[in-house]
């Protein structure tokens, strides 16, 4: 898992520095062309609009089938980030109930406890962290990391597969 995150970031920082760099020389060849001197030069690090954001994100999970973004997607800001709504395949091969057992009972102590209370008892990020009494935003790691263990151990298909 800390791969994985590393090499997101890896891949995230070379599109950014990229998307930088063209912001910049764009921004910077306006301003020679229009030959106005009185205007304030470009900031060494431009500010992403949420338009830049989508753009990086899209370059990142361009490569991967299993993740679609719509043209115009949902998006919300918070205090962790922007989010941004995207479609994740599912997958086409049907999911026995034993096997989805076999994966959840896979699943480590508490990663399992917040991914059942999340799923089984419908319960919210806010109240499985009051529930378990841990922070909000640990369950909301916590419950990604589960997701993607299951993904892993659901995708390499039946043990005898």
């Amino acid at each position: 898992m800390k791969h994985l995150i590393e090499a997101v970031r890896v891949r995230l920082a070379k599109v950014s520095a990229k998307v930088s760099k063209k912001l910049l020389d764009e921004g910077a060849l306006r301003h020679l062309l229009a030959g106005s001197t009185s205007r304030p030069p470009l900031p060494a690090n431009p500010i992403f609009l949420p338009s830049d954001l989508l753009a990086i994100t899209r370059a990142i999970w361009a490569l991967d089938h299993r993740v679609c973004i719509d043209e115009h997607p949902a998006v919300r800001v918070d205090r962790y980030g922007m989010w941004i709504g995207a479609w994740l395949h599912a997958g086409s091969v049907p999911i026995g109930a034993d096997r989805l057992a076999d994966a959840i009972s896979a699943l480590p102590l508490l990663a399992r406890e917040i991914y059942l209370l999340h799923v089984r008892d419908r319960l919210g990020l806010d109240a499985i962290a009051s529930r378990l009494g841990v922070p909000e935003s640990e369950v909301r790691i916590i419950l990604a990391d589960a997701l993607m263990l299951l993904d892993r151990h659901l995708a390499a298909g039946p043990p005898d597969a």
